[in-house]
């Protein structure tokens, strides 16, 4: 299983994609994709043993560059390349707009719910150590915080509720307590 998690990684940089997910990652989409598939079966030829295989090395290699690939319409183009340079990147999130901001008469304890609501079902997707929250908007669907790896950025582009993420140069959001 190691040697076979040395290969999708080698496979995924090699390719210009960068290695974006930990070797743990890897070791256990591959023990989920490839379970059974890669065996010897007795009586089974090669052949037969190949079309068996083939649609785990499908979901393998989405499962390797799925964490890779950026949503250029939700993503700023800098957000990307500043979080490979440093490490993190400071970033502010918009999200989808609350049901009650359509409404010019909505009560604002409705809206600031809705508003916290929103927040709160993204940061229960990110893990702690790919994300620190900055600044929770009271009234905006919107939050800052540092993105620490890329599969952060992943989950936070993946999220149904997030509209677009750029990064936070003037530093405003995560600045402002």
């Amino acid at each position: 299983m190691r040697a076979q998690a040395t290969a999708c990684a080698t496979a995924c940089s090699g390719r210009g994609f960068g290695r974006q997910h930990t070797r743990t990652d890897v070791v256990a989409r591959l023990s989920l994709l490839t379970k059974g598939a890669m065996m010897r079966t007795p009586g089974r030829s090669r052949i037969q043993q190949q079309r068996r295989a083939a649609p785990a090395l499908i979901l393998l290699f989405l499962a390797c560059h799925s964490l890779t690939t950026a949503d250029p319409a939700k993503a700023g183009s800098d957000v990307l390349d500043a979080l490979r340079a440093n490490g993190e990147a400071q970033v502010m999130i918009a999200l989808v707009s609350a049901p009650s901001q359509r409404d010019p008469r909505a009560d604002p304890a409705q809206l600031r719910a809705e508003v916290a609501r929103l927040q709160a079902e993204v940061l229960n997707d990110l893990d702690s150590t790919d994300y620190r929250s900055g600044k929770l908007f009271e009234f905006v669907p919107a939050m800052s915080g540092t993105v620490h790896s890329q599969r952060g950025l992943s989950v936070l582009l993946a999220h149904r509720n997030v509209r677009r993420v750029d990064l936070d140069t003037g530093g405003g959001g995560s600045g402002v307590r």
